[in-house]
């Protein structure tokens, strides 16, 4: 099975590591957010990148692992979003080969079933509650995931898809893998700065959320000045639109970029 991955995931580190925030980002996105436009530039995006990635697969069909607070795809989640416009793309028909008898909670959660030595724990734990529907007879399909660990859900899905459904072949494109759990799984490690700039550019003039920065490692400030004095050695480029709501600005940059920066700040974060 081609499988892959398009960046690297460190947990508990999404407030310094720009690959990880913005994958935190396009997860809570099932929340209410403030920048919509953004969200639909970077599905936009990631679905020209996955298409690049998977162009040579001849993909017929696509569907994407519910996520454990589903029974059923929610149309208005992220990762519904990116499945339609990567379908779209790909010229796929999007699938729903599973539901769910209930929600269950995060896989994360449950403390057996971390470590090494738990993926056949980890497999029967996702395959637990799901309902298999469909005949996909000779079709070719790419799954859709969040985050991969070790690769339980797709594995289900994989199996499920071929031996129940009758799929000829099953590929699996995930927007990030664990980077403690990574093995010998391939991982893309695509350009964040090429993925800003592709996502700014469709946002035509409205493109702050996009706006580039630096993060200074120890004091979390953000800089916009690159050659600003108290710019650490130490620093990771970022988004504007990933600031946290306590973030902290730099007062040496421009007095008025910043005030500009900070009136349209506030309106992302809805203050």
């Amino acid at each position: 099975m081609e499988s892959r991955a398009l960046l690297s995931f460190e947990a508990g580190s999404e407030a310094s590591h720009l690959p990880s925030a913005i994958i935190r980002w396009f997860k809570d996105s099932r929340k209410p957010v403030s920048d919509k436009q953004a969200l639909q530039a970077l599905c936009q995006t990631l679905a020209e990148v996955i298409f690049a990635q998977t162009a040579n697969w001849r993909i017929t069909h696509i569907c994407r692992v519910l996520s454990s607070w589903e029974t059923k795809p929610i149309d208005t989640t992220p990762m519904h979003l990116l499945m339609q416009d990567t379908a779209e793309r790909l010229g796929a028909t999007v699938i729903t080969p599973f539901r769910r008898t209930t929600i269950r909670p995060p896989m994360s959660t449950q403390k057996h079933l971390s470590g090494s030595g738990t993926l056949s724990l980890r497999i029967r734990f996702a395959a637990q509650d799901l309902i298999f529907e469909g005949d996909f007879d000779g079709a070719r399909v790419l799954v859709l995931d969040d985050i991969r660990c070790m690769g339980a859900s797709e594995a289900v899905w994989r199996w499920a898809l071929q031996a129940l459904g009758g799929a000829d072949w099953v590929g699996g494109l995930h927007l990030a893998q664990e980077s403690t759990l990574c093995g010998n799984f391939v991982v893309m490690d695509i350009d964040t700065e090429e993925l800003r700039q592709a996502a700014s550019g469709r946002m035509g003039a409205r493109n702050i959320f996009f706006q580039r920065g630096w993060l200074s490692a120890s004091d979390k400030l953000l800089h916009f000045n690159r050659n600003c004095a108290d710019i650490q050695s130490c620093s990771s480029e970022w988004w504007l639109g990933l600031t946290s709501s306590d973030g902290k600005l730099c007062s040496r940059c421009s007095q008025s970029e910043i005030h500009g920066l900070r009136r349209l700040l506030g309106g992302l974060l809805g203050r």
